[in-house]
C-alpha cells in the first residue's frame, strides 16, 4: 500500500512541522487521518485546523468525523485539541483570543461532541475506530493483536498470530509487505499487509515488559505495575514468569485473555461487543470491502471470495449476511 504524503493536506509545511515531533509512526498515522479529514473543510473555509472555531468544529465532527461511538468522539476531540495546542504554543495560530475557549470545549465539553455520534450499537469496527484504540492502547503486544486480526492474521484458534516470528515481518519488508503465514497444521499462504501490521509487530517483537491493565494498575494494589517479557523469536511473547513457555509461542487463550482485559477497561466499554476475534476480522473483511466499493466494484461472489482469500476463509453463502454493502454503509456512514 502506498503512503499518502502530506502534500495532499491543507498547509502541509506547518502539519509537517507538528507531525515531526513524534517518533511513533502509529501516533502519526492518527494525526494523518484527522488531517485528511478536515482537508477539504479547510479548503473550503481557506483556514487550517488550527483556527476552527466552534462552528467548524461542529461540522467537521458532524460531516467529516462521523464519530460511531462516545470514546471514538472523546479521542478525535482529544487529538485535535492536542494540535490546536501545539500551533498556540508555536505561534501558528491566529485567533488566540479565542484559543483557550476552544481547547477548554475539546477537553472539557466532550460529551457536547459525543451527540454527533451516529451508531453506537454497531458489532463492528471502522478503520478510524481500530486506529482510536490502537492510540490508547499502551503494549504494542495488544495493539498488534487488533491490528493483525483486522489486517487478515488468523489461522486455526489464531494459529498464524500466535506462531508468527519477527523474521517472517522482517522478509515482508523485504518482499514488499508479502507475508508468509503458518498456521498450528502447518499450512502456508501469503497475504501483503498494511504497515501499520509490519510497524506495531515489529515494535510488539521488542517490548521488553507487559503493562498490566494498559498501565491502569491501582497503587493500593501490591502487584507491580509491570511484567517481563520472556525472549522468544515469536512476536507475542509470554510473560517471564511462564518458564514452561520460555521460548515458545503463547497459546490462543493467550490472545482471548488480552482482549477480555480490553474489553474490562472502563475506557473500552463502548467496544464490548465488537472485541472479540470473530468481529475484529468481521470488521477488517467490512474495510476490504469498503475498499473495493470506493473502487467502484460490487460485491459479488468474486469481490468476496477475494476477501475471503485475505482472510483465509473459504467461501459461504452465510458471509453475506454481514458482508454486504449495506452493512458497509452503516459501518462507514
Amino acid at each position: 500500500m502506498t503512503k499518502k504524503t502530506l502534500e495532499t493536506f491543507y498547509n502541509d509545511n506547518i502539519k509537517n512541522d507538528f507531525l515531526n515531533q513524534f517518533k511513533n509512526e502509529g501516533t502519526k498515522h492518527v494525526y494523518r487521518r484527522i488531517f485528511d479529514k478536515s482537508k477539504h473543510l479547510e479548503e473550503e473555509n481557506e483556514k487550517d485546523l488550527l483556527d476552527f472555531d466552534e462552528v467548524l468544529l461542529e461540522l467537521l465532527f458532524e460531516n467529516y468525523i462521523c464519530p460511531k461511538t462516545k470514546q471514538s468522539a472523546r479521542t478525535y476531540g482529544n487529538v485535535i485539541a492536542s494540535y490546536i495546542q501545539w500551533g498556540l504554543d508555536n505561534g501558528y495560530r491566529k485567533n488566540i483570543h479565542k484559543s483557550n475557549n476552544i481547547i477548554s470545549i475539546l477537553h472539557e465539553r466532550q460529551d457536547y461532541f459525543t451527540s454527533f455520534v451516529k451508531d453506537q450499537h454497531s458489532l463492528y469496527l471502522s478503520k478510524d475506530e481500530i486506529e482510536a484504540i490502537l492510540f490508547r492502547l499502551v503494549n504494542a503486544q495488544d495493539s498488534f493483536i487488533i491490528q493483525a486480526l483486522f489486517d487478515g492474521i488468523q489461522g486455526k484458534k489464531v494459529s498464524e498470530l500466535t506462531l508468527l516470528t519477527e523474521e517472517q515481518l522482517e522478509e515482508a519488508v523485504r518482499n514488499d509487505n508479502i507475508i508468509t503465514l503458518i498456521d498450528s497444521d502447518g499450512n502456508m499462504r501469503k497475504i501483503k499487509l498494511d504497515d501499520m501490521t509490519i510497524n506495531l509487530g515489529r515494535i510488539a517483537s521488542r517490548e521488553p515488559e507487559y503493562y498490566k491493565k494498559n498501565g491502569q494498575v491501582d497503587f493500593l494494589d501490591a502487584s507491580k505495575e509491570t511484567i517481563r517479557l520472556a525472549k522468544s523469536k515469536y512476536v507475542l511473547k509470554p510473560t517471564a514468569t511462564s518458564k514452561e513457555r520460555q521460548g515458545k509461542p503463547v497459546s490462543h487463550y493467550t490472545v482471548y485473555n488480552r482482549l477480555e482485559m480490553i474489553k474490562s477497561l472502563e475506557e473500552f466499554e463502548e467496544y464490548k461487543e465488537s472485541l472479540n476475534t470473530k468481529n475484529i476480522v468481521r470488521s477488517g473483511m467490512l474495510y476490504e470491502a469498503k475498499k473495493l466499493l470506493d473502487e467502484g466494484k460490487e460485491l459479488d461472489r468474486y469481490a468476496i471470495e477475494k476477501i475471503c482469500v485475505k482472510f483465509g476463509m473459504s467461501y459461504k453463502w452465510s458471509l453475506r449476511d454481514f458482508l454486504n454493502e449495506e452493512t458497509v454503509n452503516e459501518v462507514y456512514a
